[in-house]
């Protein structure tokens, strides 16, 4: 099993979300909301939605 990075983005209620797009954590840094770089074990990425349909974040 590998690792990768991630990153575990906090709400001010409290609510986490952890995800592996550098872009969706810098979105996120700029609302506000707390973020921390974790290490995610398993395989594959986890698809970002906005970048798998050329969204803007």
């Amino acid at each position: 099993m590998k690792a990768r990075r991630g990153y575990q983005v906090t709400d001010a209620n409290g609510t986490k979300w952890v995800g592996d797009c550098a872009r969706w954590a810098e979105a996120a840094r700029r609302m506000g909301r707390t973020v921390a770089s974790i290490r995610i074990y398993g395989r594959g990425k986890w698809p970002c939605s906005a970048c798998m349909y050329s969204l803007t974040h």
